[in-house]
């Protein structure tokens, strides 16, 4: 039986009447630009959200890094290996000549 089928099956070059003899057309020029924008402004979303992924990693770990140091000066405190801070201290960063 299954070889009766593999013979009855035409080859792909075969064309029934119904069949067009005729390729598909070819496609217009509006056509393929339209098509090109739609393409452009998929890759444009993607890569916007690739952006978007890498900052938001970039913001977790800096807010990671954060955590890991407030940790670390809180344990430093605890051992008493680091002062307590003062609320009325100067920070370092500030220009003093500006007091003057």
């Amino acid at each position: 039986m299954a070889d009766d089928l593999h013979n009855k099956v035409p080859p792909n070059w075969y064309k029934h009447k119904s069949e067009a003899t005729t390729d598909t057309p070819a496609a217009s020029d509006p056509d393929l630009a339209a098509f090109k924008r739609k393409i452009e402004l998929i890759a444009q979303a993607q890569k916007g959200k690739k952006l978007m992924n890498t900052e938001k990693k970039r913001l977790e770990r800096i807010a990671k890094q954060q955590s890991w140091n407030h940790l670390t000066k809180r344990v430093q405190r605890y051992l008493g290996l680091r002062g307590a801070m003062v609320k009325d201290a100067v920070p370092r960063y500030v220009n003093f000549q500006q007091y003057f």
